[in-house]
């Protein structure tokens, strides 16, 4: 809240007074555009920094293929992990994530509403049934049906249709970080092993005497002669490690057959349900040391409710892999196969009985 509206407001305020309001109107539109609306601003940052890390990596690192470590098809192969990731991610953005609309919301209500999260309300923009864990995104506007979150990596929402791609779509950019990262190790290793560093003495600045090599002056000698791989390293591990634990985040949602948006609601549902539990041990307390206490705190709590949508350990991961939407969708197709087939088979044997 303080950073979503507190800080921008105060400093649109300050804008305002030292430089007019005009001037205001217009940078509070430009934040408009780049936070509120649909916009390919981040799409384009991830074309940039992608295509520019793979060409910092063709100029600093592949010319020092092959070496006593690394083979020359990890060209190839770096080239083909690139290439993947531009793929997972054009994918993941033009895969619809289940919009909703007057004409196939029935077709995506495929889960009851639990009362608590859902409550089978009407979507006040759309104008038809909100139907259990849909949600209505305020930068598409739209509803989207299982409803994760929007991301605008991929100027999209991430639901019921699209889930899958956006894991695969993370899973595929952390492998290849770390691998990029494992390569610039590689390469820093290969510098040890060509200039023998292990083997090489040092001569300490300060005291003047000859040293044999430890591991921080050989880190220290890395830093200065490869300074380039060392930062593609360390850019590729973080940046890895950190999607991964993103990847590894949704993993347990999917595993509990939870979205990210019911994670926030069941959150909320917690912290109100520990205060009504405040409220009634409370309330035992003063009624227990004659203080009396308000009839409606003595009502014990009820048990935390569950998630109704949790399943077995596979059918949750096939809720991701095989959504609900595309199964009543085959279901329906092979349905129709089915009595196509019987139907021709009925006029076939029509025709056989004439003929005779």
């Amino acid at each position: 809240r303080f950073f979503g509206r507190k800080l921008p407001d105060t400093f649109m305020s300050a804008v305002e007074r030292v430089l007019g309001r005009r001037t205001r109107d217009r940078l509070a539109g430009m934040y408009d555009y780049v936070v509120n609306q649909r916009n390919p601003l981040l799409q384009m940052l991830y074309l940039v920094l992608m295509a520019g890390g793979y060409l910092v990596i063709v100029i600093v690192a592949y010319p020092r293929l092959p070496n006593h470590v690394i083979g020359e098809e990890h060209r190839a192969i770096g080239a083909a992990v690139v290439s993947l990731c531009f793929i997972s991610w054009f994918v993941a953005c033009r895969i619809d994530p289940g919009t909703l609309t007057k004409e196939n919301v029935v077709l995506y209500d495929n889960y009851e509403c639990d009362g608590i999260l859902y409550e089978g309300l009407d979507c006040r923009t759309c104008k038809f049934k909100k139907i259990a864990r849909s949600k209505h995104c305020a930068v598409c506007n739209v509803c989207v049906a299982r409803f994760d979150h929007h991301c605008a990596w991929l100027n999209q929402c991430v639901g019921e249709q699209n889930y899958a791609y956006f894991l695969a779509f993370l899973l595929i950019h952390s492998f290849s970080l770390i691998y990029g990262a494992v390569m610039m190790a590689l390469l820093l290793y290969d510098t040890v092993i060509d200039k023998d560093l292990l083997n090489a003495r040092f001569l300490n600045t300060v005291t003047r005497e000859v040293e044999n090599a430890s591991l921080g002056m050989i880190m220290k000698y890395l830093l200065f002669h490869e300074g380039k791989i060392a930062a593609l390293l360390l850019l590729c591990a973080v940046m890895g490690l950190v999607l991964l634990g993103f990847f590894g985040y949704h993993l347990t949602l999917v595993l509990r057959n939870v979205t990210t948006n019911e994670g926030h609601k069941w959150g909320d549902v917690q912290r109100a349900y520990k205060i009504g539990q405040n409220r009634y041990e409370a309330a035992v307390a003063a009624a227990a040391e004659g203080k009396g206490g308000e009839a409606e705190d003595l009502e014990p709590m009820p048990p935390f409710p569950q998630n109704p949508y949790r399943l077995s350990f596979t059918q949750n991961i096939m809720e991701v892999l095989a959504p609900r939407v595309s199964r009543r969708r085959w279901s329906s197709s092979c349905k129709q196969g089915h009595q196509c087939h019987q139907s021709n088979g009925k006029a076939r044997s029509e025709e056989e009985e004439a003929a005779a």
